[in-house]
């Protein structure tokens, strides 16, 4: 969603997307925190919380609520998604949020027929698309 890197070693290309940006506090907006709306309600601090990709005042006392339940002092209990929040989903929760690691391809014995899929809508995809068919 937020970035993307890649690793190259030997003929394997590995991308990681990365979720969310360094810090998410009020004000911020996007797909971004339309993701940790998604989260929070998965993680049952949802309520109050309108998936309308804005970061307000119900997004940020969700948040402090979980850096209370993850034992964050009162003092950094701040309601920002930031790194140590993130961190902290990660080390007691085993929730890395902070990338989700692609499928790796070996792109130097990429078979060409591998470019048909079943869509979300249930029909065959390829890539390149037919223009025949457009």
């Amino acid at each position: 969603m937020a970035d993307r890197t890649t690793n190259k070693q030997g003929g394997t290309t590995v991308m990681n997307t990365k979720l969310f940006p360094p810090y998410l506090n009020l004000g911020s907006s996007g797909a971004a925190v339309d993701a940790l709306h998604i989260l929070l309600h998965a993680m049952g601090y949802g309520e109050g919380i309108v998936r309308d990709g804005d970061y307000g005042e119900a997004t940020a006392a969700a948040v402090k609520k979980l850096q209370e339940d993850l034992g964050f002092p009162e003092a950094e209990r701040d309601g920002n998604f930031g790194p140590a929040t993130r961190s902290a989903l990660s080390q007691i929760n085993g929730i890395n949020v902070d990338e989700i690691p692609a499928p790796e391809y070996d792109f130097d014995t990429f078979d060409a027929d591998e470019t048909e899929w079943i869509g979300s809508d249930g029909e065959k995809q390829t890539w390149p698309p037919n223009d025949d068919e457009q």
